[in-house]
C-alpha cells in the first residue's frame, strides 16, 4: 500500500534542530503559502521521512512572500510569554495548549487533510514533521509547527504535551536497511511518548490486514504498533485500518503513458477495497473533533467500493483518454527492478512483495462487513478524473 508522487523541491533557510516550534506571526498579513510546496517523492503516507534536507541556519525568522514566520524552540529565552521564569512559562504554555490537536506526518496526504479540516473548524493545531519548511503551508493557515523525528521520544513527548488528542502514524523510510526494524523502533518511540505525555486520545493510521502479526509485509509492522499502543492504560485509541490507497496508482501512470498498460504485482482478478487518502483525512478529523471513541477501538475504512486491478485499469484508462487500458501483472524480477529504480531498499522490496502476495491470495481484506459508516464517498472514477488525469506523460 505504497505510492510514489512527484512534487517540486523547495528550499527555505531554517534552523533545523529537533524540537523547534514554528508559528505564523500574529501580525503576518495572512500568508498564502498553500499550494506552493510539493509533497515530494512519497510511498504510502510519506510525510517527509525520505526527503534530503539541506537547510541553512537563520536567526529564527523567515520572510516568505511578505509573510513573517517565527521559529521558536520550547524554553527559548524570548517567546510570546515574555520574560517569565522558565517553569512558570511552561506551566502557562500547558494551560494555553489544553485544547491543542497534534498531527504527525502533517506534510503527507492524510495528515495535511486532518490538519486543514481542524483548522477550518477553528481548532488549535500543532503539526509535526522532520522538515520544517514542508510545514509552512499549514503554518500559513494558522497551525503551529514542530520539527521532530518521531524516533526522538523525548522531543515527541514534548510535542504531545498539553494536547488533548493526536493523529499518529509511521512515516515510511524506504531506504532503511531493515524496514521492519525501523517500523518497530518508531512504534516503540510513539508508544513511549504517548504513555508519558498523558494524552487521552490517539487516532493511529493502520491498514487492513493489521490484525495479522506476520505474512503481510509492512502491514505486520502496523500490527506491532497497534499492539504497543493498545497496552497503554487510560488511553482512548482508535486504529483506523484503511484500504488500498488510490494514490498508489501515481507510481504507475508514467509507465501507462510510456508502455500502454497498467502494471503491478497484484493478481488481476482479486477484488480489493480502494480509498482516497483525502477521505481518510476527513474521517480522522471528524473523530478527533468529536472525540466519540472510548477505550481501544478499530475502524476499517473500505473506500467507495472493491475493485480488481483489471477493473481499475479500465477506469483509469477512461480518465487518461486510453479506453480499453489493460492491467498486466509483472514478474517478480521486473517488479524488484521497478522498486530499486524508485530508490527502495532490498528490505523494503521484500516486504512489498510479501504484501502483494497476501493481497493476491485474499489475505489482506476487511474483517467487518461493508456499511454506510465504513464506506467513503470518493470513487476511483472521480479520483482518476480529478487527480491521475492531471499527470502529463514524460517526454
Amino acid at each position: 500500500m505504497f505510492k510514489i508522487q512527484l512534487g517540486p523541491a523547495i528550499h527555505v533557510g531554517v534552523e533545523t534542530r529537533a524540537g523547534m516550534f514554528l508559528s505564523r506571526a500574529d501580525n503576518a498579513p495572512g500568508a498564502n503559502l498553500a499550494g506552493q510546496f510539493g509533497e515530494g517523492l512519497c510511498q504510502k503516507e510519506c510525510g517527509d521521512r525520505d526527503e534530503e534536507e539541506g537547510h541553512h541556519a537563520t536567526k529564527g525568522t523567515i520572510a516568505l512572500n511578505s509573510a513573517k514566520v517565527l521559529l521558536r524552540r520550547r524554553g527559548a529565552p524570548r517567546n510570546a510569554l515574555g520574560s517569565k521564569p522558565l517553569r512558570q512559562r511552561h506551566s502557562l504554555n500547558r494551560q494555553m495548549e489544553v485544547s491543542m490537536y497534534v498531527i504527525a506526518g502533517a506534510s503527507g496526504n492524510t495528515g495535511r487533510v486532518v490538519a486543514e479540516e481542524l483548522l477550518a473548524r477553528g481548532q488549535k493545531v500543532r503539526v509535526l514533521g522532520r522538515s520544517v519548511e514542508r510545514l509552512l503551508p499549514l503554518v500559513g493557515k494558522g497551525a503551529e509547527g514542530f520539527e521532530v523525528d518521531l524516533q526522538d521520544t523525548a522531543k515527541l513527548r514534548e510535542a504531545l504535551a498539553g494536547a488533548k488528542a493526536a493523529y499518529l502514524l509511521i512515516p515510511p523510510h524506504l531506504g532503511a536497511p531493515d524496514f521492519m526494524a525501523y517500523q518497530k523502533e518508531t512504534a516503540d518511540s510513539l508508544s513511549r511518548a504517548v504513555e508519558h505525555s498523558g494524552i487521552g486520545y490517539v487516532v493511529f493510521l493502520s491498514s487492513l490486514g493489521a490484525e495479522q502479526p506476520e505474512g503481510t509485509g509492512p502491514i505486520a509492522g502496523l500490527h506491532y504498533a497497534e499492539d504497543r499502543l493498545r497496552k497503554i492504560q487510560n488511553l482512548n485509541l482508535l486504529a483506523v485500518r484503511a484500504a488500498y490507497f488510490m494514490e498508489n496508482f501515481y507510481m504507475s501512470i508514467p509507465a501507462v503513458h510510456q508502455y500502454g498498460f497498467l502494471g503491478g504485482e497484484v493478481t488481476p482478478n482479486v477484488s480489493i477495497p480502494m480509498i482516497s487518502t483525502g477521505d481518510i483525512g476527513r474521517y480522522v478529523a471528524d473523530r478527533l473533533y468529536n472525540l466519540d471513541f472510548k477505550g481501544k477501538k478499530v475502524r476499517e475504512l473500505l473506500g467507495h467500493e472493491d475493485l480488481t486491478m483489471t477493473e481499475a485499469a479500465t477506469i483509469i484508462g477512461e480518465a487518461l483518454g486510453k479506453p480499453g487500458l489493460k492491467y498486466r501483472r509483472l514478474d517478480e524480477s521486473t517488479f524488484r527492478q521497478v522498486l530499486k529504480d524508485a530508490g527502495i531498499s532490498d528490505s523494503t522490496a521484500d516486504l512489498y512483495l510479501e504484501m502483494a502476495g497476501a493481497l493476491s491470495e485474499g489475505r489482506i481484506t476487511s474483517t467487518q462487513p461493508r456499511t454506510e459508516a465504513n464506506t467513503t464517498p470518493t470513487s476511483l472514477e472521480q479520483f482518476a478524473r480529478n487527480q491521475l488525469s492531471q499527470m502529463q506523460p514524460t517526454e
